[in-house]
């Protein structure tokens, strides 16, 4: 069945939760989306359980992120590799990445090196605090965009320890407001023939929240107005 997306080709070049939620959404608009993953796979192939429930026989989690998709394995720390994965740019719409600023300088796919081999390319990119400030090259994990946002702070009961929400459910989130981010990002494309840098932050400062914290849930507004700290209520 055709999508609105069909033509639009998108490379991969994430793992785990947040980039392979984000590319398997446009994959389900009719986008063919590429994953790139080093020659050991992506990590969420070795899950055998989540949350301590086994798996099975197949590894659900990995299927599920990775829907619609084809894959490559490629070694991007060689010259080889590297020649493959621009060939790909060149002729794709949308590269996402969840990789950290430092990884993608390293492996020569940041945003600079990209849009040089292939202008009218979306590059998305997952950040956990964002692209500026003294933790933008930091790593980032769902239950810190809980912490950080305010939402666990309101989990729980009176008295209690917070409670993580669930697993990857920040994560989730964020990656919807990044499928958002590519769609917008390839309208304004073909509006203005101009491609557009799209970066998502799981959580920044209030001054510049991401997705769990400007989700439309008052604990996070109310964690980052001066004197407000939410509390966990029955």
């Amino acid at each position: 069945m055709s999508g609105i997306l069909d033509g639009v080709r998108v490379l991969d070049i994430t793992m785990w939760i947040v980039g392979p939620v984000a590319s398997a959404h446009l994959g389900d608009l009719g986008a063919e989306v590429i994953k790139i993953e080093p020659l050991v796979g992506d990590g969420a192939r070795g899950m055998l359980s989540t949350r301590s429930i086994p798996m099975g026989d197949w590894n659900h989690f990995f299927e599920q992120s990775n829907r619609n998709k084809k894959s490559m394995a490629i070694d991007l720390t060689k010259e080889e590799g590297a020649e493959i994965l621009y060939k790909l740019v060149e002729v794709s719409d949308v590269l996402v990445t969840n990789f950290t600023l430092g990884a993608l300088r390293k492996l020569k796919i940041d945003y600079h090196t990209v849009s040089g081999i292939n202008p009218r390319i979306i590059y998305v990119s997952a950040l956990g605090y964002g692209r500026y400030g003294p933790m933008s090259e930091m790593p980032a994990y769902d239950f810190q965009a809980w912490a950080r946002s305010g939402l666990m702070s309101v989990k729980g009961e009176p008295g209690q320890p917070p409670i993580y929400a669930g697993f990857g459910t920040g994560d989730v989130i964020t990656s919807l407001f990044l499928a958002f981010g590519t769609l917008t990002a390839l309208s304004h494309r073909d509006r203005t023939g101009r491609a557009r840098k799209s970066t998502c932050p799981s959580w920044v400062r209030p001054c510049n929240s991401g997705p769990v914290c400007c989700s439309p849930i008052w604990p996070p507004a109310m964690s980052t107005s001066p004197g407000s700290i939410p509390e966990r209520t029955r």
